[in-house]
C-alpha cells in the first residue's frame, strides 16, 4: 500500500514538472518567403522571456513570423535582442509589412494567458 501511494505520488510530481517546463517554452513560426513558405521547424520549442539569437539560415531574411497562441514576441535586427523592431502578436507578414522584411536576426517572446 505505500509503495502504491509513493508511486502516485511520484507521478503526479514527474507530470507536474513536465507541464510546468512545457508551459516555459512555445512554438514559433518564421518563414524566409511571404505567406509563411520555407519555414523553420514550427515544432521546434523555443524558452520563453529569452533571447533567441536565429542562426545563419534565418538571421535577416525573415519575412513571417508567427508566434504561437497566447503569446507576444518581440522582435529585434540585431542577433541579441537590442534594436527592437516591433511586438508580434499573432502573426506578421511582409506582404503586408515590407518594411519588415528581412530585418529580424534575434527575438524574445512572453505569455500574456498567465500559464507562465
Amino acid at each position: 500500500m505505500r509503495f502504491a501511494v509513493f508511486a502516485l505520488a511520484a507521478s503526479l510530481v514527474a507530470s507536474s514538472s513536465a507541464a510546468m517546463i512545457k508551459r516555459l517554452e512555445r512554438n514559433v513560426k518564421f518563414c524566409v518567403d511571404v505567406d509563411f513558405q520555407n519555414c523553420n521547424d514550427d515544432s521546434e520549442l523555443f524558452e520563453l522571456n529569452t533571447c533567441i539569437t536565429l542562426g545563419p539560415d534565418f538571421a535577416g531574411q525573415i519575412s513571417s513570423f508567427r508566434p504561437a497562441d497566447c503569446t507576444s514576441c518581440m522582435v529585434y535586427d540585431d542577433p541579441i535582442c537590442q534594436s527592437e523592431i516591433t511586438n508580434v502578436f499573432g502573426g506578421l507578414d511582409a506582404s503586408s509589412n515590407p518594411e519588415l522584411n528581412d530585418r529580424i536576426s534575434s527575438f524574445s517572446c512572453t505569455d500574456f494567458c498567465g500559464a507562465a
